[in-house]
């Protein structure tokens, strides 16, 4: 592979910031006793359970992910791109 893209969001960023322009998709999601995921304090649907909390765990375990992507990317000597589509609409059931 030479070259690998990444889209950094839909309608909320994967990537922590300090703006308020932006606000990552982990921001409202929450786990209960029970294992059921909320998004902004509704239940998450199942088709998108697994994309909701996924990006909650990967941001608790792995907080720079980013980097981690670029340090990965130079020593495999792979190109990386991102692509910033602010007005992504996709997954607004969440």
């Amino acid at each position: 592979m030479e070259v690998i893209a990444y889209n950094m969001n839909f309608q909320r960023i994967f990537f922590p910031s300090k703006s308020k322009r932006f606000t990552p998709i982990w921001k409202d999601i929450s786990v209960d006793s029970e294992g059921r995921t909320f998004y902004m304090g509704r239940e998450v649907p199942e088709e998108y359970k697994a994309l909701a909390f996924n990006t909650l765990k990967l941001h608790q375990e792995v907080p720079d992910f980013m980097q981690l992507r670029y340090r990965m990317c130079h020593e495999k000597g792979v190109e990386m791109w991102h692509s910033m589509r602010m007005n992504d609409i996709h997954h607004t059931p969440l």
